[in-house]
């Protein structure tokens, strides 16, 4: 992700973890400030580093160690575990039998998470050792609003958990969703 987009849209980080992060890097004081208003407040950027007496390259410069900080951290600290996920196939499937998908390093796939019903994009880091292990992935993107599961969170997953591309053509989720959900879709339930 680039400066661009986190200086668009504030980012998802409390007071709190902001002064932690910042502290932890040594980000000088009208940086700091300047970087703070960008991030947690949405200010412009260049107006931040005018009002806070900093050049742009410093306060760019500070935004990408937060950010890349921040990233790194919850990539260490928070990994959302297989149960989390839905399993997308099963043995009675025809279109993709378990086991059959073989996952690459740095190959992106698609979960669906329990907690919201929706498929969030996750870029694979280590598959696993022995057939029927966990593989290891990151999450790319966050799709959903207030949900627990963020840009740069560690995942472990199956590979019957996987919603690959090709999983498009014959989207085997929504097609059996729970019937708690059948509602939500449009289409179903709209009378």
């Amino acid at each position: 992700m680039s400066i661009q987009y986190f200086a668009t849209t504030p980012a998802s980080m409390t007071d709190y973890q902001f002064d932690l992060l910042a502290r932890l890097l040594g980000i000088p004081s009208p940086a700091r400030a300047a970087a703070r208003a960008v991030l947690i407040d949405g200010a412009e950027t260049v107006a931040a580093a005018q009002l806070q007496g900093c050049a742009a390259a410093e306060l760019t410069q500070a935004m990408a160690d937060i950010l890349a900080a921040e990233v790194d951290i919850r990539g260490a600290f928070v990994l959302h575990g297989p149960n989390e996920f839905r399993v997308t196939v099963g043995h009675h499937d025809t279109h993709r039998m378990p086991g059959a998908v073989t996952l690459a390093a740095g190959q992106e796939v698609r979960l669906v998470a329990h907690s919201t019903e929706r498929w969030i994009p996750v870029r694979v880091l280590s598959v696993p050792a022995q057939a029927g292990g966990y593989y290891e992935g990151v999450i790319v993107e966050q799709l959903v609003t207030a949900s627990r599961f963020q840009f740069g969170d560690r995942v472990r997953f199956g590979e019957d958990q996987v919603m690959t591309p090709d999983s498009a053509a014959r989207p085997g989720v929504p097609a059996r969703l729970h019937r708690r959900f059948q509602g939500r879709r449009p289409g179903h339930g709209d009378q």
